[in-house]
């Protein structure tokens, strides 16, 4: 009895001393329970296991969303500090964002674009990096078939020798033919990665919205839903 009446004391002061923790709320949704030892403005030093004597660690404030306390004092980090104005202006917190062939969540900026590039890797994989490929081999040959097409018309005005001409300008178009289609590959599959992101893992679904942007056959306007 005496044994049965000590175990129940030790299980009761251990439920108590991981109830006395930490929270951090990491943005790849996950959480750790931890004693947090400081918080700069660039990093959070926590331990996990007892108070002075567990593993420490340090962590960017950038992949932290909020802290709360064991007080229930809560703080909120990085793009947590802007969930309550953005909900008030009708937008959807960390909700992640295809613009301009990036990804980003909350916002677009440097760090909104690191935070999806983070969270898109580790959760979509091949996907995402097939996609991101894509993208920028079908840009490197939209770019380099450009210019050998302008070479090739400007050296059919300056008269330069019909080799160079044609070749320059053969080589641009089948340089752009085969990167408008990549481009619009790597386009449509990070735009379905933040339209599964924001479903399955928000929770959420994003207002319709119409792009301008590269397709296969040219530039035109797309619905996005």
């Amino acid at each position: 009895m005496k044994r049965s009446v000590s175990t129940i004391i030790l299980m009761l002061c251990i439920a108590f001393a991981s109830a006395a923790q930490d929270r951090l709320y990491f943005i790849d949704q996950t959480m750790v329970s931890a004693y947090v030892e400081e918080v700069s403005e660039d990093q959070i030093i926590y331990r996990t296991g007892a108070p002075q004597h567990g593993q420490r660690y340090s962590v960017s404030v950038y992949d932290v969303y909020k802290i709360v306390y064991q007080d229930g004092h809560v703080q909120m980090l990085g793009y947590g500090q802007y969930e309550e104005l953005i909900t008030q202006m009708g937008g959807i917190p960390n909700m992640m964002r295809f613009d301009s062939g990036r990804l980003y969540i909350g916002f677009r900026s440097g760090i909104g674009a690191q935070h999806a590039d983070y969270l898109a890797f580790n959760l979509y994989g091949d996907r995402y990096t097939k996609a991101r490929k894509q993208r920028n081999t079908g840009n490197i040959l939209c770019y380099i078939g450009g210019i050998l097409l302008v070479e090739g018309a400007l050296s059919a005005v300056a008269d330069a020798p019909v080799g160079f001409t044609i070749g320059g300008l053969v080589l641009g178009a089948g340089g752009l033919g085969a990167g408008i289609p990549l481009l619009c590959k790597g386009n449509k599959g990070l735009n379905a990665i933040a339209d599964d992101y924001n479903e399955r893992v928000m929770g959420s679904s994003h207002k319709a919205s119409l792009t301008l942007g590269p397709c296969r056959n040219g530039v035109g306007l797309a619905l996005n839903f």
